[in-house]
This record gives C-alpha cells, structure tokens and sequence, in this order.
C-alpha cells in the first residue's frame, strides 16, 4: 500500500507503463511529488488494446461457447499485444510538466543510500526518493493462501487442450478450465462437486469466457453469467425440497366468498317424457 500523501516534494520512480503504473504515477503527481520519473522497457508504448476486438456485444454473451481452439488462437494473438494504459490515465500524468517517461529503460540494478536510492538503466543512473513498482500480476493458484489446498484438484486448460504445434503459450496453459458459470473444473470426478462450488470471477476466466472480468463492457453480462450459475447450483443442491415443497403445496386460491350465494344456479335433473 503506497502511502501518497508522504510523496509529497519526493523524487519518485514508476516501473511499467500499464494503467496501473499511470494511475500510480498520476496519483503520485496529484499529492506533490517533485518528480515523477516512468521506466519503460519498451522503446514505445503499446497503443492497440487487441483484446477490445472481442468486446462487442455478441462475442461478450457468445464467447464461452466457442470451439477451444478459437478461444486459444484469440487469446495467443493477444498475448502478443501488450494492453496500454487508457488514454484519460496517460494525459493525467503528462498534463504535469514534472512528469517524466525513460523509453527502452528497464531497471537492472537499484541500490539504496543514506538519502534514497539510485537506479541504473542502459542509459545511466537516476537518483530517487521512492520507487513504486506497477509490473502486472500473475495468475497462480497455488500462491493464493485460500486456494492452495484446492489448486492441485483444479483442471487447468494444459490438462483439457493441446494446441497446435508452434502455438504453445505457458500463461495460457496455466489458466483453469472454466465451466459455463464460471466455476472450477476438476481434474478428477471425485472433486467435481468440491469445485463447483468455488469460482474464478477474475483475470483467470479470460480464456474461458472472454474480456468479461478483465473490462468494463462485459461486467453486466459477467455478474448476470455468475449470479445464474450461483442460483442454477444452490437449486440443484435442494432439488429434493423443491420437489417436496410442490408436493405438499395446498393454499387455495379460491376461498368460497368470491360470489354470493343467489348467484349459484342449481340444475335439477328431470326425467325426459315423450309426448
């Protein structure tokens, strides 16, 4: 947790270029930091967000039911584009004149001093005061403590798919292999029922369902999925009091008072004669 405020007249160093390491930056630059310097290994920032090319509204309800190997070929090609940062985040950090961006400069060494820290790029040292690393994440079960019992149980898309030669992708791989409602498959049946009951609304449903947990235009349908498959369960669970539920149902919807009695008209059963 970066404590904002204590930035203030700071010298301060961002490492990534992502929406979270703008934010950080913006952020840092809005509680007064004297300087804000962005490292950037890349000699240019991405400027194509791929994966908006499946956040049309057929693809966010439609995605889940596409053959494996698409959802793979999709994902694989976008794995290849690296996500930029939302072009609102970049003009909050650049609308500062301190604001500082070091192109094809990764950090390969840091070492503190009495009064701060100094970094070196290829292209030389800079002093800070602060260094915020804004990198990404990685999606690893096993490292997620209330997980860790479960992960080894969990099917993952290594363990359901073979792509094609020259197509293997080791972060694709490693994610699980979501059911419909996004829960977690098993590897074996007998914790099918176990893991039907957790679920992955997270980065780690992207291959399954799509871009509907990683971006704002598929979360309505995300939620709605979810919630579906939530109640779809807790139903299945108490099939049996739901059928004995109906059994025993008796309340009348008549209730004898809904006419008056003159307005009954009593048929009596006479014998037919031949005249």
């Amino acid at each position: 947790m970066v404590n904002f405020e204590a930035l203030q007249g700071k010298r301060v160093g961002v490492v990534g270029a992502g929406a979270s390491a703008m934010d950080n930056a913006a952020t840092a630059l809005e509680a007064g930091a004297s300087r804000v310097d962005l490292f950037v290994r890349r000699a240019h920032l991405p400027d194509i967000d791929k994966f908006s090319g499946i956040s049309n509204e057929g693809l966010i309800v439609g995605y889940v039911s596409l053959p494996d190997e698409i959802k793979w070929k999709i994902m694989r090609s976008g794995y290849e584009f690296p996500v930029p940062a939302p072009r609102d985040s970049v003009l909050r950090v650049f609308r500062h004149a301190n604001a500082h961006m070091r192109l094809g400069s990764p950090i390969v060494d840091a070492r503190e001093y009495a009064d701060g820290l100094i970094v070196r790029t290829p292209h030389g040292e800079v002093e800070l005061d602060y260094l915020i690393f804004a990198t990404g994440f990685a999606c690893a079960l096993d490292k997620r403590p209330e997980l860790r019992r479960l992960a080894p149980l969990v099917r993952l898309w290594e363990d359901s798919f073979t792509p094609a030669a020259g197509e293997d992708c080791a972060g694709l791989a490693a994610l699980p292999d979501l059911a419909d409602d996004f829960s977690f498959k098993a590897k074996s049946p007998e914790h099918a029922a176990e893991l039907s009951r957790v679920y992955a609304f997270s980065f780690d449903a992207t291959l399954s369902h799509g871009k509907l947990t990683s971006g704002a235009p598929g979360l309505t349908e995300a939620a709605q999925r979810l919630a579906r498959g939530i109640v779809s369960s807790l139903l299945r669970e108490d099939a049996k009091i739901i059928l004995k539920q109906f059994e025993d149902y008796s309340r009348s919807e008549l209730q004898g008072n809904e006419w008056s009695p003159e307005q009954v008209v009593t048929t009596a059963h006479t014998k037919e004669t031949t005249p």
